[in-house]
């Protein structure tokens, strides 16, 4: 699921990406248009509808908030999976949803996420830690992709308390039982969060995947 929101290089950077970076070719992409007021993003849009089931385009008839927007969907997503993709995101390599998909599929995980890294390939942001200097943080964070870290955690999957939603892969009955995004209380930031800590409620693990990597700034929010 990618957001559209009058941000037409944004997404069509991402698109571009999905398509010529992504090796398991079983999955659609659903472009949710937030009520877009650019021309040039509507004809972009107009011209991708109607080119076969891979690609297909929803259209809000107002203005949501973030979480209600991936809650829509969420709710007309074919699969059973969903991903959760920020359109400021550029899949790096091919095997990403592979990886994820891999970790999704056991039965114990309920969330999984990626290492979101910068041009020079240096981490900007991997696992979620709460409480992380009293705030929210991450761990790894400007160290180089390919760094060990400390006793391997750079590398090798593990499971965190919460991963960011720049990336984000859940089964779709489980995001429906846990109420999807909570658009009450986090409307456009740290539902991602949220989900992550209300899957653990119902007893699953949210797992951060270091195969499956990402361009994205990395950057979180302010603390509410």
């Amino acid at each position: 699921i990618l957001r559209s929101q009058d941000n037409l290089e944004h997404l069509k950077s991402a698109l571009v990406s999905v398509l010529q970076r992504t090796r398991y070719q079983r999955h659609e992409v659903l472009i949710a248009d937030n009520h877009s007021q650019s021309p040039a993003l509507a004809e972009w849009l107009s011209n991708l509808e109607g080119k076969g089931e891979r690609i297909r385009v929803l259209h809000t008839d107002e203005r949501l908030s973030n979480s209600a927007l991936y809650n829509v969907a969420s709710a007309e997503a074919k699969g059973e999976y969903l991903v959760m993709l920020s359109a400021e995101a550029q899949v790096f390599n091919a095997n990403w949803l592979d990886a994820m998909l891999n970790q999704a599929q056991r039965p114990e995980v309920g969330i999984v996420g990626a290492k979101l890294m910068d041009i020079r390939g240096v981490t900007t942001q991997a696992g979620l830690i709460l409480g992380f200097n009293g705030n929210i943080g991450s761990a790894f964070v400007g160290e180089r992709k390919d760094a060990m870290g400390y006793l391997n955690g750079h590398q090798v999957e593990q499971n965190y308390s919460a991963v960011s939603g720049a990336c984000q892969m859940i089964r779709k009955d489980l995001f429906e039982a846990v109420g999807g995004l909570d658009e009450e209380h986090f409307e456009e930031a740290f539902a991602d969060i949220d989900l992550c800590l209300k899957v653990a409620d119902v007893g699953y693990l949210t797992v951060w995947c270091p195969q499956a990597q990402l361009l994205h700034p990395g950057l979180l929010p302010d603390a509410p």
